[in-house]
């Protein structure tokens, strides 16, 4: 169909934003670089962070240095952007998570927020305060009109995280994602810009 091949085409408005240092009064979140390999890692060793998701726990460092090749390759930019920070500590930048943006050359308004914290660092509210700070660059640098998040429907922390910083849910999605052989279903969350 001509929606289809329109979907395919380049957006010639499509402009891949920079990401930049963002902080908060505990944290700070830098730009994902190939120097955060070990620390992502060792994150998605932790079979409790990938639970809800279609990752497995890395077999070894190569897989993660295979997963940021597609985050960090300049070469991916016809796809869109993916804008990936680490999440540190203000006092010492001693690595507690991460937490992303993907935005798709097809809907170049529009992020898709990702967040992971280190299991021992749960209920800190160091997911929520570094959503919040997303959020913020997203529509007041970004000047993205909408951002969604998809969470299993199991995944109660992550549902109160994105309940926190106002998000809405705004849709259902029966098995959605493959997790270990099982279709999970997903909610969609969502924010929107203010007008």
């Amino acid at each position: 169909t001509i929606h289809d091949l329109a979907m395919h085409l380049p957006n010639p408005t499509f402009s891949p934003p920079r990401t930049k240092r963002l902080d908060t009064e505990r944290l700070v979140l830098q730009p994902l670089v190939w120097e955060d390999t070990e620390d992502i890692f060792r994150l998605h060793r932790y079979a409790e962070v990938v639970a809800f998701n279609n990752l497995q726990p890395p077999q070894d460092i190569q897989a993660t240095r295979d997963l940021l090749q597609q985050i960090l390759d300049p070469s991916n930019l016809d796809l869109g952007q993916h804008l990936a920070w680490t999440i540190r500590t203000q006092a010492d930048r001693t690595f507690r998570g991460a937490v992303g943006l993907n935005m798709r050359v097809q809907e170049p308004l529009i992020g898709e927020l990702y967040y992971e914290i280190e299991p021992p660092f749960w209920g800190l509210g160091l997911a929520t305060e570094s959503v919040q700070r997303v959020l913020s660059f997203a529509f007041g640098e970004l000047h993205l009109r909408r951002v969604k998040a998809l969470t299993a429907t199991q995944n109660i922390r992550s549902i109160r995280v994105l309940e926190k910083v106002g998000m809405q849910k705004v849709g259902f999605r029966r098995a959605i994602l493959p997790d270990r052989g099982i279709w999970q279903d997903n909610y969609e969350y969502a924010i929107y810009a203010l007008l």
